[in-house]
């Protein structure tokens, strides 16, 4: 009991607040560190007559801003399915007696298998969300319903995001945590372009923008390479998450107010009859955005095929561009691909 009393004092929601402000403040920043800042960080490597030891540019704080925005929102969705199933699914071990925090430390080493057992206990009792999620005192209204679908909504983005095997969120933060076997650029620009050109190989400014073109990719990128999850085995693929970090980070946020709401409760619950306790308080709900209000209209990443499965009568899957719901498949014709240049719209005339 007194393990959970350390751990439900922490304030979860504050926590990913003040990680979300700083990677808003990075991605909008060119500042530096302070010079004192860069002074103790000298003194500490015993270095204190060097400067420039930290050498990047802004392209390249942007693009670490998108690859710690991405772990940061993975952090966000899998920091409250361990809890739920923290609450629900598991059990403490022989001779443990019952601890929410060592529970969580003991969970499932497989995302899969912790979002099945999450969801298999939401199944048995279609109370558990309600239970779990509202205070005691909370009165019936329409706020409070639409409120708690919107909580819904989050949690079951969550789920999406560690199961979803197509455009893979979970795949994507393992290469980054695990030796950072990610490519990362922001100098990319994919566009398809709706009307005929005369010369493909001079493409006139004019060609671009509102009704004439539709961007693809025009952000920064993570690409990683992986294999397929599940049988029959395929090919080697070229995964590419776009990051629009302001997007990314609002999903991060919108997913750590249900997880506050889930360890309020619980808190409450572990500190009942306890006047004394300090625990953080249950957040203030947002009514909107649900993700496909977020999410429309933007290109989430795209999906190569680089090598063709090992049994040549297995297709490997195909190559195209993922919106929040919808796959675009895409043939890629590389026997007539050609080389065109962008020019002014007076140099096509002349």
């Amino acid at each position: 009991m007194s393990l959970d009393d350390e751990f439900f004092r922490f304030r979860p929601l504050a926590y990913f607040s003040a990680r979300i402000a700083a990677l808003l403040t990075a991605h909008e920043s060119s500042v530096r560190p302070s010079d004192s800042g860069l002074a103790e960080f000298r003194g500490v490597l015993g270095l204190d007559g060097e400067a420039n030891l930290l050498e990047f540019d802004d392209t390249e704080r942007r693009l670490q801003v998108a690859a710690d925005a991405v772990g940061l929102r993975h952090h966000v969705a899998e920091t409250l399915i361990r809890f739920l199933h923290a609450l629900t699914a598991s059990e403490p071990k022989p001779g443990d007696a019952r601890c929410i925090w060592l529970q969580i430390a003991d969970g499932p080493n497989s995302t899969h298998q912790m979002v099945r057992d999450v969801l298999a206990a939401f199944d048995r009792d279609n109370e558990t969300f309600s239970r779990l999620f509202w205070p005691l005192e909370t009165t019936a209204s329409e706020e409070v319903f639409a409120a708690g679908q919107i909580a819904q909504d989050w949690l079951n983005h969550a789920i999406r995001l560690l199961r979803n095997d197509e455009l893979s969120s979970q795949a994507a933060n393992n290469k980054l945590k695990h030796g950072l076997a990610v490519s990362a650029r922001g100098d990319r620009r994919v566009e398809f372009i709706l009307a005929p050109i005369a010369d493909p190989t001079r493409i006139p400014v004019s060609a671009f923008g509102p009704g004439k073109s539709v961007p693809i990719i025009d952000k920064p990128e993570l690409t990683y390479l992986g294999r397929p999850f599940g049988q029959p085995p395929r090919g080697v693929e070229a995964t590419s998450l776009q990051v629009s970090v302001p997007h990314v980070l609002a999903e991060a946020w919108l997913m750590a107010i249900p997880y506050a709401a889930f360890f309020h409760v619980a808190a409450r619950g572990h500190f009942e009859g306890d006047a004394s306790a300090e625990y953080a308080p249950f957040p203030r709900l947002p009514l909107g955005p649900t993700p496909s209000q977020l999410l429309r209209n933007l290109v989430l990443g795209t999906r190569e095929t680089i090598t063709l499965p090992p049994n040549p009568e297995t297709a490997p899957r195909p190559s195209g561009f993922f919106t929040h719901e919808i796959f675009q498949g895409v043939t890629l014709d590389f026997e007539h691909a050609m080389t065109g240049t962008v020019v002014a719209d007076e140099e096509t005339a002349t």
